[in-house]
């Protein structure tokens, strides 16, 4: 069985951070999220860290797929990926008890991430951090669209 890992959006701080510890309380519930946060304290250079406690409405969860990319990066619930396949954008989501990619903007083309259709992933961004992505996935899809209705396909 491999371990659970996490980092998580933050939403009061409005980043992306490590998770150290998720407390359960007595009915499996999230209690409480501990993040990790560095510092860059004087000027010397030296780092500290801080590690708060928040509840999890502040936090959204993202689970590592256990899998990298094809630059070593490590790939999450959220992450933002291109593959070999084309000028399509995945977004990775947790569905149906696996991670999936789902075409972006509208998830209606779902492929589960172990499927070898797929030999080069990588992630280019999150929905959190880059919502830009997204929004051009929307346009390209559009203008996809409007060509082929143009060419009366």
């Amino acid at each position: 069985m491999r371990n659970a890992k996490f980092r998580c959006w933050n939403k009061v701080d409005k980043e992306i951070q490590s998770v150290r510890c998720i407390d359960f309380r007595g009915d499996g519930a999230i209690d409480s999220i501990r993040t990790v946060k560095a510092y860059i304290t004087g000027d010397d250079g030296d780092i500290d860290f801080d590690f708060p406690l928040y509840p999890p409405d502040d936090i959204i969860l993202m689970q590592s797929t256990g899998q990298h990319d094809e630059n070593g990066k490590e790939i999450y619930d959220g992450d933002i990926c291109k593959v070999d396949d084309g000028d399509n954008v995945y977004e990775v989501i947790f569905y149906m008890g696996g991670f999936m990619l789902a075409v972006l903007p509208r998830k209606i083309r779902i492929y589960h991430m172990s499927d070898r259709l797929f030999s080069n992933i990588e992630v280019i961004g999150n929905i959190y951090e880059n919502p830009e992505l997204l929004e051009t996935a929307r346009h390209d899809a559009e203008r996809k669209s409007e060509e082929l209705a143009n060419n009366g396909i």
